[in-house]
């Protein structure tokens, strides 16, 4: 006879900067991941407006968001020590902020469900610091496009004259 034995893996360890108060709510919901890399299991922070974590949650298969709760202030002490009824959530993955969800605290108990986007797609132009530095025989240059944008990328010598053009394309965000 064998037996077989199934690994039950909790995804609920709660981050222990997390205050846990008398006042929450409850979210779960679904995410999207564009050019993000994730792993099932990873956790999304829930911040309030000045940055104070309230709650996390896993994700799971298929993207899904484990149940998790947001916990408000303690009404009974003078420090804020949760979310604060009527404020706005943010929700964050590895330095990503979601795309803006419509959810404020509310301190209720019930059950609210959430899409989240989170996309690493930067908010301005920039172009970045090559490294190494030049003098290697390789060298590598990064830039940051918010929107699809004709990209021209030219390489110069220390007299100004052209030496080669890199990239002359259109490129997505």
């Amino acid at each position: 006879q064998g037996s077989a034995a199934k690994q039950v893996v909790s995804y609920y360890e709660t981050n222990p900067n997390i205050k846990k108060t008398n006042s929450f709510m409850f979210v779960n919901g679904t995410t999207t991941f564009d050019h993000v890399n994730y792993e099932v299991g990873d956790r999304i922070n829930i911040f309030t407006e000045n940055s104070l974590l309230v709650g996390d949650m896993s994700i799971l298969d298929n993207c899904l968001l484990m149940t998790s709760p947001i916990y408000g202030d303690d009404f009974t002490t003078e420090e804020i020590d949760g979310a604060v009824e009527g404020k706005q959530l943010i929700f964050s993955y590895n330095e990503i902020q979601s795309e803006p969800v419509d959810l404020t605290f509310v301190g209720n108990m019930e059950l609210t469900e959430i899409e989240l986007v989170f996309k690493a797609i930067p908010m301005e132009f920039s172009l970045h610091q090559n490294y190494p530095n030049p003098f290697n025989p390789i060298t590598t240059l990064r830039y940051d496009l918010p929107e699809e944008a004709n990209v021209i990328l030219t390489i110069y010598d220390l007299l100004g004259r052209e030496v080669t053009q890199l990239v002359n394309a259109v490129q997505k965000a």
